[in-house]
């Protein structure tokens, strides 16, 4: 059972769960359909692929891993890495299978995704924001994805410019965090240049247009008070919080209370968007 557990938290559910529900969610955005065998196809297959990403990241970031995260399952060895291979191998290969049952683009959608977060550690991550910015692509195609579903690809792109900025702040601080960890394995991040100033700026900069980009909605009329209830207690008091601890601290430790404090405005932001789209 603990075995299983530790197989569990490899995959961060997590981060699977939010990837699931905002496949789901932009469907519903895309075209006001709630339920489909396609929509399930689509969230079920996004989030084993969301999955498979997470399981190939702690294989090639394991040196990292052992310095900035050692309760992570392969550094504590519990879960073996042949093992782990398995499992994102499954998982890849069943997700990219139910993609063909959401049809149109989406297996395209969907084999780009993963090859690009199979490449991520190995080769993008070493060139300074290239990594971060194709995370952010990644996180954002989630909505694309979803839009398939109901054959309106573009139907959520507020959601997508949305992900697109959360995740590129969030990414650009997890860099920051474990900018000790990747500086003495020898990779090169956005972090590891000079005293991470720029880092924190460019992560600043994407919290900060993500406030400004929330607004929006409100100011054409496109939604209305639930929306902005949502978004100004919830969502953006964590993007103001983060953009403000960002600002007046080199901390690196204080880094992860940003990342959680940004994961929390993700299904906030879900939230608020379809509280918004169902006229309330």
């Amino acid at each position: 059972m603990k075995t299983f557990t530790e197989y569990l938290k490899l995959s961060r559910p997590i981060n699977c769960i939010i990837t699931f529900m905002s496949v789901w969610v932009a469907a519903i955005i895309a075209d006001n359909i709630f339920f489909s065998q396609r929509i399930v196809l689509a969230s079920v297959s996004a989030g084993l692929i969301a999955a498979y990403g997470n399981i190939v990241n702690d294989i090639f970031d394991i040196k990292v891993d052992r310095l900035s995260k050692p309760n992570r399952p392969l550094v504590k060895g519990i879960v073996g890495r042949r093992g782990a291979l398995i499992l994102a191998i499954v998982f890849c290969v069943t997700g990219l299978a139910l993609s063909f049952g959401v049809g149109g683009s989406a297996p395209v959608v969907a084999s780009v995704s993963a090859l690009l977060l199979l490449l991520y550690t190995p080769l993008l991550k070493g060139v300074p924001f290239l990594g971060n910015l194709t995370v952010a692509f990644v996180a954002s195609l989630a909505f694309i994805y979803g839009g398939m579903a109901v054959d309106k690809p573009f139907g959520a792109l507020i959601l997508s410019v949305f992900a697109f900025l959360v995740h590129l702040g969030r990414e650009l601080v997890k860099d920051i965090e474990d900018r000790l960890a990747d500086s003495r394995v020898g990779h090169r991040t956005a972090a590891t240049l000079g005293n991470a100033r720029f880092a924190r700026l460019a992560a600043i900069a994407a919290i900060v247009a993500l406030i400004v980009a929330t607004f929006i909605p409100v100011a054409i009329g496109l939604y209305g008070a639930g929306y902005f209830l949502v978004i100004l207690i919830g969502v953006d008091f964590f993007l103001v919080e983060s953009a403000h601890l960002l600002a007046r601290t080199k901390n690196e430790p204080e880094m992860h209370r940003i990342a959680v404090w940004l994961k929390i405005a993700m299904p906030l932001g879900l939230l608020a968007v379809l509280l918004g789209h169902l006229g309330w």
